[in-house]
């Protein structure tokens, strides 16, 4: 049930604001809104509520508590993110204490709603700064040139899947005691393996399954890829490949991407090598866009051992569509010119 001050503020939105509009402000059903429109005269009266000054104030100490953002090297944080933060900074600043339910109440009659904050990669200064001059250099040969060079890029990369239960987030039901969970455990407490891949315009390797490995005692440790087993089990696979069609290769900042072996090995067999990749920039990188879709689509194979996770893995990377790599491949062009 929403309070009668709410209400009128729902009301009062409403008269110049969409039903959606209102709904996410207020984050309420659009049922809610439509009903509290409806009630026409009633709900002008309850917006006509008198609040106390002293409400008022504290609404806005609690709105401005929102702001503040703390720093710390290169990091931004809020400083009052959740109820419970901001029921703490305002008894250190007011002395007046809450109970959380009534900071959330505060926070939604002010128009303020809580929001999962997503997960991005972070970036000191210099990262950007490396970012900005490898966008300005691509961009510096001109639109036609840096067509024509993305579409001879190579993207590799290596990646963990799991055996996960991930067979998606949703579930229609008609009540919440029917929705299913979506189990979670830990990458080592189930069944798991590391692959790698390299995937063009108009081009796809083969997928290299780097399972882990099984010690005498029988235990089962993570796959660790050194500059030797790169080079042997994967940059081998691509690279008469390369040379022989003019590509350019692409790989990121790792251990044994950039070991002298490796680097020594791609410049005997005459490599193209795409130079100065920005470091945490998977934004720029069609194979970790490529990750994300094999993932999904091995989820809902759902595999429960390593050998149906191996399985999984190779029929959903021969039956990637060569169209979907190559629009993932060319987004690179808009990511540069966004920079």
């Amino acid at each position: 049930m929403l309070d009668q001050f709410i209400c009128g503020r729902i009301y009062e939105a409403a008269e110049t604001s969409s039903t959606v509009c209102v709904a996410q402000r207020f984050a309420v059903s659009r049922k809610t809104v439509a009903r509290v429109k409806r009630l026409g005269a009633r709900a002008s009266e309850r917006k006509s509520r008198v609040v106390s000054q002293k409400i008022v104030k504290r609404r806005r100490v609690l709105a401005s508590l929102a702001k503040v953002v703390a720093k710390k090297g290169h990091r931004k944080f809020p400083k009052f993110g959740c109820a419970r933060q901001l029921r703490a900074g305002l008894r250190g600043k007011t002395g007046e204490l809450l109970s959380v339910r009534q900071v959330q109440r505060d926070m939604l009659a002010s128009g303020h709603k809580p929001y999962i904050r997503q997960r991005v990669p972070t970036r000191a200064t210099k990262d950007l700064q490396r970012r900005a001059a490898f966008a300005k250099k691509l961009k510096g040969l001109g639109r036609v040139e840096l067509r024509k060079l993305v579409r001879r890029i190579v993207f590799s990369d290596e990646s963990w899947l799991c055996a996960n239960e991930a067979t998606g987030r949703n579930q229609y039901a008609r009540e919440r005691s029917e929705v299913l969970g979506l189990e979670r455990k830990a990458r080592w407490n189930c069944p798991s393996i590391m692959i790698w891949g390299a995937v063009g315009v108009n081009y796809k390797s083969d997928l290299v399954i780097l399972p882990s490995k099984r010690l005498k005692d029988g235990q089962e440790v993570a796959y660790r890829l050194d500059s030797s087993a790169y080079i042997r089990k994967c940059l081998s696979t691509v690279v008469p490949d390369l040379v022989r069609n003019g590509r350019a290769f692409q790989q990121d900042g790792a251990r044994s991407h950039v070991a002298k072996a490796t680097l020594r090995y791609l410049r005997n067999k005459k490599v193209e090598l795409v130079h100065d990749w920005p470091p945490y920039s998977p934004d720029l990188s069609a194979i970790e866009r490529i990750w994300k879709e094999v993932s999904s689509r091995v989820g809902l194979l759902c595999p429960l051992t390593t050998d149906e996770l191996i399985a999984a893995a190779r029929k959903v990377w021969a039956e990637l569509p060569q169209s979907l790599i190559n629009a993932h491949c060319m987004h690179l062009e808009t990511q540069l010119n966004d920079l």
